[in-house]
């Protein structure tokens, strides 16, 4: 039963691990939503500009953070499912 509770707590951690991601997601793609232009987005409105667009415009931090964010999800995500399915796993071969 000890064993259990460890790994159920352990699997809490890793939730918040995972909401932690999901609100950096939100962050970093608000920012992008507000900052986001690129020379792609200018040509499909066929907006030309006189002088070449600044570093930030590309949001270039926001999008690595999500793709990290994504990666972080994927296996926090992976190990929260695994961790449950051995917790219920043990549990029903203990009940037979």
């Amino acid at each position: 039963m000890k064993k259990i509770k460890s790994a159920l707590v352990l699997l809490v951690l890793l939730s918040f691990g995972l909401l932690a991601s999901t609100l950096i997601d939100i962050m970093a793609l608000h920012d992008i939503a507000n900052d986001y232009v690129s020379q792609n987005v200018l040509s499909d409105h066929q907006i030309t500009t006189s002088n070449a667009l600044p570093d930030w415009s590309s949001c270039s931090l926001e999008w690595s953070a999500i793709h990290v964010s994504i990666i972080v999800q994927l296996v926090l995500t992976i190990a929260v499912i695994t961790g449950l399915i051995r917790i219920l796993r043990s549990n029903l071969l203990n009940q037979e």
